[in-house]
């Protein structure tokens, strides 16, 4: 049975659409007690933009380089708390209360949680979680043990909680703070939360190379790379064709995808049509459309015959920022290539590709 990985590009509310930079800051209080809490981060969901809150809980970001976005407030102990903001066009206060959260963590150190069955959700929450290609000498969820799992039915769990995740990414050079609202695994898997991203110090010129290099690999073939070359309409010149389960039509890359059809078994190559709707809103989003299942295909450019394969399905129109990243993922289900990838291949939604 396929497995997919729904929606591991998170809730990214940002905007590319060039604005002057302006400043939000406020107070975080308890809404039960009314004191302020030191330590909240507030952040930019999908971003490398955020800030600590003081001993007088207060926080401040400046030069929000974005005018659309969801901005979240995470501490552990408390329920995590986003708000969209939309056409940010001066400098804005915003006081937060933090409700408390529904469950309450056991003492970890004594508690039962290294029993067989912790275990065996764990191996399985890194591979949904990070991704079934990680490289675990390169990156670490370097508070795991704070995670507590439930059963479901079957073979299935869910996470509770919502806990604040610490993620080391030396592959990408990113250290990653996760606030997970939802993670269940059934037949597939679904993950939800809010991210914040800090860039590593490089220890050397030879360290941030192989980082740009790295960034410039899990960029490439991704679901934003796809997205945003089906927005510049020159998909086919970096590197994709698709084709409509239900209609059989293909595009893009027609020389290769003939070489290989018979390989990756998707039938004729009937022309240049495939039925896709990519429309421009006025606010600068995309929405994009197809019916039924949409199959992609990445071609490696060393190698003609070395390709990915996915097929997506959506719930409702997918809404698509300039860049290719994916405004409303929960409208998107994946399987094949797509669904393997997880935190370990996640950019911060700045990240260009470099030429």
């Amino acid at each position: 049975m396929s497995r997919y990985f729904l929606c591991w590009l998170l809730f990214i509310q940002l905007s590319l659409a060039a604005s002057a930079q302006h400043r939000i800051y406020g107070k975080v209080a308890s809404e039960q007690t009314g004191v302020e809490i030191e330590g909240v981060h507030v952040f930019l969901d999908g971003s490398t933009q955020g800030a600590l809150t003081d001993q007088s809980g207060v926080y401040e970001l400046k030069d929000i380089w974005a005018n659309n976005f969801q901005l979240v407030f995470s501490f552990v102990g408390y329920q995590p708390y986003a708000m969209e903001i939309r056409n940010l066009s001066q400098d804005t206060v915003i006081n937060v209360f933090l409700k408390e959260g529904v469950y309450e963590l056991e003492d970890v150190s004594v508690q039962a949680i290294r029993q067989k069955k912790w275990d065996r959700y764990m191996k399985r929450f890194r591979r949904a979680f990070l991704g079934e290609n990680f490289n675990e000498v390169l990156v670490s969820i370097e508070n795991e043990y704070i995670l507590e799992f439930k059963d479901e039915r079957g073979d299935s769990f869910s996470v509770e909680s919502q806990p604040i995740l610490k993620v080391r990414n030396e592959y990408l050079g990113y250290d990653l703070y996760f606030q997970v609202e939802t993670f269940r695994q059934r037949e597939g898997t679904s993950s939800l939360g809010y991210a914040a991203f800090r860039e590593m110090e490089s220890a050397g010129t030879d360290q941030s190379s192989i980082w740009v290099e790295n960034r410039s690999t899990a960029y490439l073939g991704s679901p934003r790379h796809f997205f945003k070359a089906l927005i510049d309409g020159n998909w086919e010149e970096e590197g994709f064709a698709a084709t409509n389960l239900s209609h059989r039509l293909a595009i893009g890359m027609s020389h290769r995808y003939e070489e290989v059809r018979k390989d990756i078994n998707v039938g004729e190559v009937l022309g240049s049509g495939v039925n896709i709707s990519v429309k421009k809103r006025e606010d600068g989003i995309y929405e994009i459309e197809f019916q039924g299942v949409l199959e992609i295909f990445y071609f490696d450019e060393s190698n003609s015959k070395d390709f990915q394969k996915t097929e997506i399905s959506m719930s409702s129109p997918l809404e698509v920022f300039p860049n290719g990243v994916i405004r409303n993922p929960k409208a998107m289900i994946s399987y094949g290539f797509w669904s393997k990838q997880g935190v370990y291949e996640m950019l911060p939604f700045e990240y260009l590709p470099e030429k």
